[in-house]
């Protein structure tokens, strides 16, 4: 599935949802957003998405750092879990906020994988979905 719209569709779309001028909030994002495809970091350019995570959300029309940081963390996961469900992870997520701090995501602090952990309970609840047991790791004695 692709959601991806040309600069005329989108301001087109921001003008059917505007009280006035042509200027508005929302043509202001959308023109903003379209524009920092051609002229941001790629997210192919980092290392915090896969062959599997990075299609989907090219399929959303996200293709940037910038348009990620524009958007905010929270809200590209939420589309992204609503596009596709089987992304309702902490590692998904944790792969968002790494991108827009700049950093990869193994290097993530404790402070963003909570952050990712305490959405993920958010939407699991939304969705009436089960919380995600934890594994009990088995020590290996010699």
């Amino acid at each position: 599935m692709s959601i991806a719209f040309s600069l005329t569709e989108l301001l087109t779309l921001g003008n059917s949802n505007a009280s006035g001028g042509s200027e508005s909030p929302v043509n202001r994002l959308v023109y903003d957003l379209y524009t920092m495809k051609n002229t941001s970091t790629p997210l192919k350019r980092i290392k915090n998405f896969g062959p599997v995570t990075l299609p989907e959300l090219e399929s959303m029309g996200l293709t940037t750092v910038e348009q990620l940081r524009a958007i905010g963390w929270e809200d590209v996961c939420r589309k992204w879990v609503e596009y596709y469900p089987e992304r309702l992870n902490a590692n998904a997520f944790l792969g968002v906020i790494a991108s827009i701090e700049g950093i990869v995501w193994t290097r993530a602090t404790s402070e963003h994988r909570a952050l990712a952990r305490q959405l993920v309970v958010e939407l699991r609840s939304e969705y009436r979905r089960p919380p995600v047991k934890k594994s009990v790791r088995k020590n290996k004695s010699k």
